[in-house]
């Protein structure tokens, strides 16, 4: 843990939520450049306004972290590696990554910047996240699904520091799993452009809404659970949620530490952050959630609001009468003069309180398009013009540094000055600077006093980053020194400790290469690339995967239609004990694959599954579609070895192999072991990016033709959720898993690709037999 309480980490979506945050305490900001951030429509930074950023948290000994937590491709390394090296050499405190491709390129170019797994990486297990750990990972990003057991697993299991969202939005999908905006209006959550599509209307209501996060009630189990720092949500927030959010934790955490912390105090923080910002007010997420818990709409209610997807407010009131360009309303809170308040109604109406009303008054207040509003209409409060004057007085104060400030001033010697912070933390422990300027002259007249001389030396001024908390003056009688001296020596002073301070945290040059030097783009020795092309060297397979043996008919159709015989058969894990006899027996030329959920939440009752079923000869490998399933793998591997035969492992597209050093990565990790690995080519990217990406020689390239593309994994749904209709009338498929307990939202349309060139061929069977409406996805467009 950085320090001996939990770091607060704070959104900083551009400079002044930046500096807004510090203002309010933040120990770590995170933030991101114009590129390679996963809010690409946040403010960001640009890279000269990153640098003026590092060297601004550097003063005050805030770290900040660069978000690179998206999926890149092989063309844009080049652009990353000159984006990191400045910031790095400026001493960037670490980085956030997705992408396996990314961590393998940062750790072997940047070897000293730390790692932070992304919660976008989706790690749920101790397995998981120790797996990670071996990859060069300092910290992981929780996911938002984990509950405080879950958590206090991992910090009791595994030697990586915990980082876990505490406050502000969440998504509806497990992290890193959602496809909707990319397949729906080719905007992808996964190179950060998310269009939100879970903010709008199904079934009539806003049912992939997600309330917003807050648990400052929980501190002190979070604390006691182990995590190392707590996250908030926001980087596309301005700076007053930024500067509350960040003043609440701290306040809360600081209160755990003094032995006062309780839950009254917590709930009025709460109430004031809810004047901030919120959805349909707060949630504490899946914090307090049992795995095992009922599944049911109670539950989804607590979790999603339904009826607006936006900006809410606090509830004030609501509506009684209605008369001549008036409203009236009994006040459930106090309200201010120059409050904004909301009309809850289909076309939302805004006003601003001309008075002071007190709770339970009845209030009489103009309002526009009275003939719309109904009665019984809520009335909300958007904006608090108190709490607004209060975060904006607490922002332009700014942070100061303390410093201690000593002067000598002896006849005929140089004036001198020594500047050292007063709080020697880790920062700027041992850090000082002493600065000499004029001479110092006998007085003629009018000697300076120490007085004049003390003013005139720790006059900083508001605008200033420091604040002269001590001062010493050593001096003798009858000296004259021009008060321009004084002042320019102040000035040069401090400038000089404010560069010794933030050059404290300089790396060495990497040493700048050459573009066809960086190591991405150099092809690796063992790839089956040849001058920009893949050559698929391999015989062409087809592969069907089933989710019930009533499809088996309609896989025989499949290969019937194919002319040919179905090499590879999956079957979800859930049900091959009972099923893969019978696969066995109606397949007997094909290898059977077990499929791995989509997500583990920890269970890996399947391993012992599928270790039985492989050693009996039932099943021939394994579908993995997580990283903590690929972590239970590799732990397999090295504990039980491949049971004297080959071992064929099948990575989901859901793991994410978009790039280069990807598949390298993952060959690298089962170089080890008799397996025949395969790779599946991602939904989002088209066959010439496919194409474009490099596969190591013994690595085969499965490219799903055929089937239903789950655009959503979420725990935030009723286990008998129906299907969804949007306000266009597409219906998406809702699957409960049952056993793994999450629901798959899968496409309104059905993926069917023809293209002969392509070798391994896979077809997957979801909710449907066949569909009669197709769509070629992004086979052709890509993202």
């Amino acid at each position: 843990m950085p320090g001996d309480k939990p770091e607060v980490l704070a959104p900083s979506g551009n400079m002044k939520a930046l500096k807004a945050a510090i203002a309010a305490g933040a120990d770590a900001c995170y933030l991101a450049g114009n590129s390679f951030g996963a809010r690409a429509f946040a403010g960001n930074f640009t890279d000269t306004e990153l640098l003026e950023a590092l060297e601004y948290a550097h003063l005050f000994g805030v770290r900040l972290y660069l978000t690179v937590n998206t999926l890149i491709k092989d063309n844009e390394f080049k652009r990353l590696y000159d984006f990191l090296c400045p910031l790095y050499e400026a001493g960037l405190d670490s980085v956030l990554v997705q992408d396996l491709g990314v961590l393998k390129f940062i750790r072997e170019n940047f070897p000293e910047l730390p790692i932070h797994s992304s919660t976008q990486m989706n790690i749920l297990t101790p397995e998981g996240a120790s797996f990670v750990k071996s990859l060069g990972v300092k910290r992981i990003v929780a996911a938002r699904e984990m509950t405080l057991k879950e958590l206090k697993a991992i910090k009791d299991t595994s030697d990586v520091e915990l980082e876990a969202f505490v406050h502000g939005a969440m998504c509806v999908c497990y992290s890193g799993r959602c496809l909707m905006s990319s397949m729906l209006g080719g905007r992808s959550g996964n190179r950060g452009c998310c269009a939100q599509p879970c903010r709008k209307l199904y079934n009539g209501s806003y049912r992939l809404s997600m309330r917003d996060m807050c648990t400052l009630r929980y501190v002190p189990d979070l604390i006691e659970a182990g995590v190392d720092s707590f996250k908030i949500e926001g980087r596309m927030k301005n700076e007053y949620y930024v500067a509350s959010a960040v003043d609440s934790y701290k306040r809360m955490i600081e209160d755990y530490a003094s032995g006062c912390f309780t839950v009254e105090k917590a709930f009025a923080e709460e109430k004031r952050l809810l004047d901030v910002f919120n959805r349909g007010g707060f949630t504490s997420g899946y914090l307090m959630n049992e795995r095992d818990a009922v599944r049911d709409e109670a539950r989804r209610e607590k979790l999603i609001d339904s009826s607006m997807p936006g900006r809410r407010g606090v509830p004030v009131g609501k509506v009684l009468g209605i008369n001549k360009g008036r409203i009236s309303f009994k006040a459930e809170t106090d309200i201010g003069k120059g409050d904004e308040l909301l009309i809850d109604i289909k076309e939302p109406i805004s006003l601003t309180c001309g008075s002071d009303i007190k709770k339970g008054a009845l209030a009489d207040i103009p309002s526009p398009d009275t003939k719309r509003i109904s009665k019984g209409a809520g009335i909300y409060r958007t904006r608090s013009k108190s709490l607004t004057g209060e975060l904006e007085s607490m922002i332009s104060s700014g942070r100061k540094l303390d410093i201690d400030m000593s002067c000598r001033l002896r006849k005929g010697e140089e004036l001198s000055i020594k500047l050292s912070p007063s709080k020697c933390d880790k920062s700027s422990q041992g850090t000082f600077v002493t600065f000499l300027g004029d001479v110092v002259e006998g007085a003629l007249s009018r000697p300076l006093t120490k007085d004049v001389i003390e003013s005139k030396l720790t006059r900083i001024g508001t605008d200033g980053d420091f604040n002269v908390a001590g001062f010493e003056c050593e001096m003798d009688d009858d000296i004259f020194v021009p008060v321009s001296a004084l002042k320019a020596i102040r000035r040069e002073a401090l400038d000089k400790l404010k560069s010794k301070i933030t050059g404290s945290y300089r790396r060495d040059p990497v040493g700048r290469k050459e573009p066809d030097s960086v190591k991405t783009l150099d092809m690796p020795d063992n790839t089956s690339n040849t001058s920009g092309g893949n050559v698929y060297s391999y015989d062409s397979e087809l592969h069907v995967s089933l989710t019930s043996p009533s499809q088996i008919d309609e896989a025989r159709k499949i290969a019937g239609e194919e002319g040919r015989n179905i090499d590879f058969i999956y079957f979800d894990y859930s049900g091959f004990d009972k099923d893969g006899a019978v696969l066995r027996e109606t397949f007997p030329e094909s290898r059977l694959i077990i499929s791995l959920p989509y997500v583990n939440r920890g269970d890996y009752s399947a391993y012992d599954i599928m270790v039985n079923d492989i050693e009996e000869g039932t099943a021939d490998g394994v579908y993995i579609r997580c990283l903590d399933d690929l972590a239970g793998i590799l732990r397999f591997f090295r504990n039980e070895g491949s049971a004297g035969r080959v071992i064929t492992v099948i990575l989901a597209g859901s793991v994410y192999a978009y790039n280069t050093f990807a598949t390298s990565f993952y060959k690298e990790m089962f170089d080890d072991y008799d397996v025949e690995l395969y790779l599946e080519a991602p939904y989002e990217l088209s066959r010439s990016q496919v194409d474009a990406i490099m596969y190591p020689k013994g690595v085969k390239l499965v490219r799903p033709v055929y089937g239903r593309m789950p655009l959503m994994v979420t725990d935030a749904l009723s286990d008998s959720e129906g299907n969804l209709r949007d306000d266009r009338g597409a219906v998406y498929p809702v699957v409960y898993s049952g056993l793994s307990k999450y629901n798959v939202i899968y496409s309104a349309d059905t993926l069917k690709i023809k293209d002969e060139r392509i070798r391994i061929r896979k077809y997957d069977l979801t909710t449907e037999l066949r569909d009669v409406s197709y769509t070629t996805g992004h086979y052709e467009k890509g993202i």
